[in-house]
């Protein structure tokens, strides 16, 4: 069921501004795949812990194999964090800080270590897995995290007498934005609706369908304001429109 909710609070556009929903699914997937890398090398490392130093040619080998255990055991509680942070980034960006910053240290521990003698060059290529190739997507992360809690610290500045007044602040889609919200992080294409039985509402959205590839492409978003009284949540699905941000307005203030 879409809902158009009208939150009469500055917390309430706090809470609703980063839902899920507003988050690019492949942030996601770098979390949740940066997660089960963590996890499985902190279970080798623990389970046979001598195993990566005979690879890389170590001789002797240590004679404390607890303390590498003791480092899959950090690398693997780091994959329960980014697995948690894979369900909002936006909200918990933080762990994905703390993990990039892992990721900067690391190499930059392992130069010194090879410059002193202390490893062998060869142990690098777990510097590559492990932190390098990650750098890139962390911090595109970590740069559209920042993007949309900006947006949102934007959004307390406004009088709570104006955020209740102003529909363009007011109502809220079923995806947690308002209209000026998404106006301010790109160009949004506003679509008037009257209800799901005028014919002309139902040409319309059939244009959307078929054009909507070219609007996205050229970066524009698309918002659906309606006068129905009931949401047209099958109408939507039909025109494979139903992930749009969608407003309710039966009494045509917007």
């Amino acid at each position: 069921m879409i809902m158009a909710v009208e939150p009469t609070r500055i917390e309430d556009l706090k809470n609703a501004g980063a839902t899920s929903h507003s988050v690019p699914h492949w942030m996601r997937n770098v979390l949740l795949a940066a997660a089960a890398y963590n996890l499985l090398w902190g279970a080798f490392a623990i389970l046979t812990p001598l195993t990566i130093f005979r690879w890389a040619g170590f001789d002797p080998l240590p004679s404390y194999p607890q303390l590498w255990q003791c480092v899959g055991m950090i690398v693997g509680v780091y994959g329960i964090g980014y697995a948690i942070a894979a369900t909002n980034p936006y909200r918990h960006w933080p762990i994905v800080l703390v993990g990039l910053l892992g990721k900067v240290f690391g190499p930059i521990g392992f130069v010194g270590a090879v410059t002193s003698g202390s490893f062998p060059l060869s142990m690098g290529w777990t510097i590559l897995t492990n932190d390098l190739i990650w750098w890139v997507p962390f911090a595109l992360i970590l740069w559209n995290a920042a993007v949309a809690n900006q947006s949102q610290s934007d959004l307390l500045v406004v009088p709570p007498v104006r955020l209740k007044l102003d529909p363009f602040q007011r109502f809220i889609s079923q995806r947690g934005a308002s209209l000026s919200e998404l106006s301010r992080s790109q160009p949004t294409l506003v679509v008037l609706l009257r209800h799901s039985g005028c014919t002309f509402c139902r040409e319309t959205l059939g244009d959307l369908s078929e054009l909507r590839e070219q609007i996205e492409a050229k970066g524009t978003r698309i918002a659906l304001i309606h006068m129905g009284a009931e949401e047209p949540v099958d109408l939507l699905k039909k025109y494979g429109l139903e992930d749009v941000h969608c407003f309710r307005d039966a009494t045509g203030q917007l």
